[in-house]
């Protein structure tokens, strides 16, 4: 999936000099006299070359230029990341040398702006529910109208065929009370937006070391558990390393939340400004707390196997606001 961009414009207005200096004989000083009081009435000399009925040549006194000016208009300019965004990625809109901005998209997401600096700022997830092809990307900016086409690529989601112990299943993901804990708790805080960014750059995975060969299921998987027919999508990636390997903040922010969830077991949700967020699930034990704000590399927790787990491992997501995006694309390119 991809975005696009435009800008700005000057007038200067300037005046004139007319200056008629010249030395005459005795013989033409009286007509001269004569003349000299209504010459500054009619004289009007212009650069471009537009005069008075009176030529220059004539008049002995100098006339100082008089002027006027314009301030120098700046248009609104607007940018994206990119028009080619991937199944799963994130998009960020920025706008200068605009206040009133907003944004109409078929991309089923309503971005919000947030000044960064002398600009604005505001991310466009895309979720892995959104089928490749075309989408359009319309932005007014102070009344001045931008228009992108965005072209979104597919990716390839894994299928997964679990087999999970009745028991857990019924107890976590199985279980209506432990859902509405997780709705209750958890899913007002995705649509919090802290109006500042705490991150810096790229972020890091949450475990330390060289992950990808330790990952036992990718982000946007779609799963099947214990023979069931309704397929369910991974939201994250899978980590799976030993139990009590240190969880470490993926980025600088905010914790939301850190507790226990039926569902996700030892959990705990940064914001990392702009509704961009981290969550980690199925922790043994929690080193932060509500309120705490963190440095990317802190630790934050240890691996475990809580809640809806068949095993220990560190299950790692970013979403922007209530949408799921790729974590590896935030590790690998960055957004902002």
């Amino acid at each position: 999936m991809k975005i696009g961009s435009k800008f700005a414009t000057a007038v200067i207005a300037s005046a004139m000099l007319l200056c008629a200096c010249s030395s005459w004989t005795a013989a033409f000083e009286k007509k001269n006299e004569a003349e000299a009081s209504s010459s500054q009435k009619e004289s009007s000399g212009i650069i471009t070359g537009v005069s008075s009925s009176k030529p220059a040549a004539s008049k002995t006194e100098t006339i100082k230029a008089s002027s006027s000016s314009k301030p120098q208009v700046i248009e609104p300019q607007v940018t994206l990341s990119t028009e080619a965004p991937i199944v799963g990625d994130a998009m960020a809109i920025f706008v200068e040398n605009a206040d009133d901005i907003s944004v109409v998209t078929s991309l089923g997401f309503v971005p919000r702006f947030f000044a960064q600096g002398n600009r604005q700022i505001a991310l466009l997830p895309i979720s892995y529910t959104i089928a490749p092809g075309d989408y359009t990307l319309d932005v007014k900016a102070d009344g001045k109208p931008f228009h992108f086409n965005i072209k979104v690529t597919d990716r390839d989601f894994e299928e997964q065929y679990l087999t999970v112990d009745e028991t857990v299943t019924k107890n976590t993901a199985g279980n209506a009370e432990a859902n509405n804990q997780w709705t209750q708790l958890i899913e007002p805080l995705k649509l919090i937006s802290d109006p500042q960014q705490y991150w810096e750059g790229n972020f890091i995975s949450p475990i330390f070391g060289e992950i990808k060969d330790k990952i036992s299921t990718e982000y946007g998987s779609i799963r099947y558990t214990n023979g069931s027919q309704v397929a369910s999508r991974h939201s994250g990636i899978d980590i799976a390393v030993k139990a009590g390997t240190p969880v470490l903040a993926t980025g600088n922010g905010r914790v939301q939340f850190s507790g226990f969830l039926t569902l996700t077991g030892n959990t705990v949700v940064i914001e990392h400004g702009y509704g961009l967020k981290s969550l980690y699930y199925h922790m043994e034990s929690l080193n932060v707390k509500e309120g705490d704000m963190v440095k990317q590399g802190q630790q934050i927790g240890a691996v475990g196997s809580t809640g809806f787990s068949t095993g220990p491992h560190c299950h790692f997501s970013m979403a922007v606001n209530n949408v799921f995006t790729n974590p590896w694309f935030m590790i690998e390119k960055g957004i902002g």
